[in-house]
């Protein structure tokens, strides 16, 4: 099923396979700790290589109908939302800790998920955002956090990756 969606329309998904067990569970953990006393919202869920490592009461954005058909059936107990990301974090009431899986290289969306992050950082609405990248530089450099840091590079993942934590 991956391999489909990323052929049918690679600039959204991002690579031609999932995420790496190692790179997915780094990222979890990671989420788990800094979320403390906020919920987790996991943006860009694809196929649920990090969702399934993630507390169940996180909320989980997929904007592919295959792949949020799947994480519903795969995951009933869990919220999985087929909606766009960039309007669900324009509409953030309360702070949140997000996990974003959304490529940002290549992909003509990512402006406006940036400006979302952005805007919704500087209302107080995002406490930290973790996110990996399979380029050198921190893809949301330009968003004015506070903190940004390159916590792992996982090089046993296809490509290899860096997760970043902003804050």
């Amino acid at each position: 099923m991956f391999v489909s969606r990323y052929l049918s329309d690679p600039e959204k998904v991002g690579a031609i396979v999932p995420s790496s067990r190692v790179l997915c569970k780094h990222i979890a953990t990671q989420a788990i700790q800094l979320s403390r006393g906020v919920p987790i919202v996991e943006l860009g869920a694809g196929s649920g290589a990090v969702t399934k490592l993630l507390p169940a009461e996180t909320i989980s954005i997929e904007i592919d109908e295959i792949f949020s058909g799947f994480l519903i059936q795969k995951y009933p107990e869990r919220l999985i939302l087929n909606c766009d990301a960039t309007n669900y974090v324009n509409n953030l009431n309360s702070p949140v800790t997000i996990v974003s899986s959304i490529p940002v290289i290549g992909n003509p969306g990512s402006k406006n998920i940036k400006h979302a992050i952005k805007s919704a950082y500087s209302k107080g609405m995002i406490k930290s955002f973790l996110t990996y990248s399979y380029g050198r530089k921190s893809p949301f450099s330009d968003c004015g956090f506070k903190s940004e840091v390159r916590t792992k590079y996982i090089l046993l993942n296809i490509p290899p990756a860096s997760i970043w934590v902003y804050s």
